[in-house]
């Protein structure tokens, strides 16, 4: 059970103190004016405030249930990553998705198995600020999001916290040896939804470094172009200008200039 049991949600947050936290006198569990902490045995679970009433939203399902669980860490696992990739897998035995996993890692990604009822509860909720909400799902229940036609069948998706397109291509390249027990369908870069055609086109980009790398590199060369050619320029202006300056001053100049008349 959780520390809090000995007195409800309203007495807690009416206790809070002049620095915007209470500290349960039972279990040490501590409240804040933006973050409530329960304390379950060594676990503990953060969970925003409504900014309305002061209280946490209530949960489709319970504060500590693996599907509210889910659902958050979904919504941490995407913000957080620039690059995912979504693929299918069939028949993946516990050693199988352990190596696949390791692979994965190592070529700069991590490998989630996903609970697609779950995911897709998220994705149409991703806008709302408490996606596992009842509140959330009411209201969202029943949009359509880019994403699901890639939760049909067994669905993982791979993160990638980088913007870097080369692990993609790496990954794509390792998956090459699983036999089909873990193959790319698509992925979403930002917000950008695509399909395998345009992740094959994607992974052959350069990264955002190299880009930004590139073109600053042209910047300076375009600058130093543009450098010399005002140089060059103005050399020339000056040189026209003593020439005139020196034919006005020379008498010799003026006798040829009155012979050619």
């Amino acid at each position: 059970m959780f520390g809090i049991t000995s007195m409800n949600r309203v007495q807690c947050v009416n206790r809070i103190s002049a620095h915007g936290a209470f500290v349960g006198a039972n279990s040490g569990t501590r409240w804040a004016s933006s973050k409530i902490q329960f304390q379950k045995g060594s676990t503990i679970i953060h969970k925003d405030v409504s900014p309305t009433t002061g209280l946490p939203p209530k949960n489709l399902k319970r504060d500590d249930s693996r599907k509210t669980y889910l659902i958050n860490r979904y919504k941490t696992l995407l913000q957080d990553s620039p690059i995912v990739l979504f693929a299918h897998h069939n028949n993946l035995l516990k050693n199988e998705e352990n190596q696949l996993r390791s692979t994965i890692k190592e070529s700069g990604g991590d490998l989630h198995i996903l609970r697609n009822n779950l995911f897709l509860a998220y994705l149409k909720a991703e806008n709302e600020e408490y996606p596992s909400s009842i509140e959330a799902y009411e209201r969202t229940k029943k949009n359509f999001h880019p994403l699901q036609p890639f939760l049909k069948g067994p669905t993982s998706m791979i993160i990638i916290k980088e913007q870097n397109p080369s692990i993609v291509g790496k990954i794509i390249k390792n998956l090459k040896n699983a036999n089909e027990k873990l193959f790319i369908i698509g992925a979403r870069v930002e917000n950008n939804v695509m399909d395998l055609t345009q992740v094959q086109k994607f992974k052959d980009l350069p990264s955002k470094d190299q880009l930004q790398s590139e073109l600053a590199g042209l910047l300076t060369i375009l600058s130093g172009a543009g450098l010399v050619q005002t140089l060059q320029s103005a050399s020339q202006h000056l040189y026209l200008s003593l020439e005139s300056h020196r034919k006005n001053i020379d008498p010799s100049e003026k006798t040829d200039e009155v012979k050619e008349e």
